[in-house]
């Protein structure tokens, strides 16, 4: 049996016809609604629940920010919990858009689609689960959230498109570990189950303080970018004392900052450089610990960049800053020249482009067979012969000397 999915990507590849009317059997369809089912590649049915036509009051200007976080959702029940609809506890953020969660919610639907399917239960109760949010994909525009019980075999995956006439599509997946089983009795209880989850499904894009919510949610995390080190390795203060070679300089001696030591990935446990975990040990040096990522909304970003919670960037922005003209000082004198690395917040993200599966379904693959893979002695190229292929799918460029992480991604 296969691993159940984790994310929107590994949905896609297990169920080539996820977001397609072709491959369900229509349990009940509407002009703007329908309810369909099909076997589950990991064990059990899948049951989808598809609306179109939904019209969203002020709508964010970019589609893929319909969908908010779970850590933005479960700030929105701590601020306002009688406007939430939900309750979220325990969280715990592994990167931006990804978390594990106690996740409640009682919705008057709930009851009559856990009679009717025996997934009501569900789609609104996760002792422990896991939420990952994903923007743009399969398509631009697209937001989706994969949820799954930590303990049980549920899972749930919604998915929203904007539509050509400024509406827009959203489906709602269930995995549940039964067989469906549908009984021409449950027809007239089914067109009312549908037309509720339609009408709550509107209500939740719409919800009241759905505007704060958005605006929270793209102000959370604040990307960080870090340029012009082709000189030389970053350094990091001493803060061991056992570096052989260390550069020193009198400006810091006030600061505890005059000796340096250069930077190498193997001191934060990898193998290749990534800006994320640079910061993070530098921030750890200067006694001001923080949580730094290096992806955002499941995408991995390019090394020279990052991600911090806005919150505890602010708090050690003046410390960093302080610390780190102090770094250039140090780059200079070690790699001779007038250039130093500089870092600066607020740039658009940039993420690695290659789209690849995680290791757990990686292993269940035929690697060439799958994705087209040819070795020519040293060096991996993909065939992008094949006309639906995501576009989204090449070689990253850059110019940073991190390049080589990004050239090729391969799991």
């Amino acid at each position: 049996m296969l691993t159940r999915p984790e994310s929107i990507e590994e949905w896609c590849y297990l169920v080539p016809h996820l977001l397609s009317q072709n491959g369900w059997q229509t349990v009940q369809q509407t002009p703007s609604s329908a309810v369909l089912h099909c076997s589950c590649p990991w064990g059990g049915s899948l049951v989808k629940a598809s609306f179109w036509d939904l019209l969203l009051i002020d709508p964010p200007d970019d589609p893929a920010y319909v969908l908010c976080r779970p850590e933005t959702r479960a700030w929105s029940w701590q601020v306002q919990p009688e406007l939430s609809g939900e309750s979220i506890q325990d969280l715990c953020v592994v990167a931006p858009g990804n978390c594990t969660l106690h996740w409640w919610v009682d919705w008057k639907m709930m009851p009559l689609w856990d009679v009717l399917f025996g997934c009501g239960r569900q789609l609104g109760q996760w002792k422990l689960g896991h939420a990952s949010l994903r923007r743009n994909y399969p398509e631009k525009g697209d937001c989706s959230l994969a949820m799954f019980d930590c303990f049980k075999p549920m899972q749930r995956l919604t998915h929203s498109r904007p539509d050509k006439d400024g509406k827009y599509s959203v489906c709602v997946i269930l995995a549940i570990p039964e067989g469906f089983h549908y009984r021409n009795w449950e027809a007239p209880h089914v067109h009312l189950a549908l037309d509720l989850f339609r009408s709550t499904a509107l209500w939740y894009l719409n919800r009241p303080g759905i505007q704060m919510e958005r605006f929270q949610d793209q102000a959370m995390y604040v990307v960080l970018t870090i340029t012009s080190f082709k000189h030389g390795r970053l350094l990091l203060p001493d803060a061991t004392h056992e570096a052989k070679h260390t550069t020193k300089i009198d400006r810091g001696q006030d600061f505890g900052l005059s000796t340096w030591v250069r930077y190498h990935p193997s001191m934060s446990g990898s193998r290749c450089f990534s800006f994320s975990e640079y910061l993070g040990l530098f921030l750890e040096r200067l006694g001001e610990p923080a949580c730094t990522y290096q992806s955002l909304d499941g995408q991995d970003l390019l090394p020279y960049q990052c991600v911090m919670a806005r919150s505890d960037w602010c708090r050690v922005r003046d410390r960093f800053q302080e610390a780190f003209t102090l770094q250039k000082s140090a780059y200079r004198r070690a790699n001779g020249g007038t250039a130093a690395p500089r870092v600066t917040e607020g740039a658009q993200p940039r993420f690695c482009r290659e789209a690849r599966l995680p290791a757990p379904l990686w292993s269940q693959l035929d690697p060439v067979s799958s994705c087209g893979l040819v070795v020519h002695n040293t060096f991996l190229e993909i065939d992008e012969s094949d006309g639906d292929t995501d576009e989204a799918v090449g070689r990253t460029r850059t110019t940073s000397p991190a390049r080589s992480r990004c050239e090729v991604m391969a799991a």
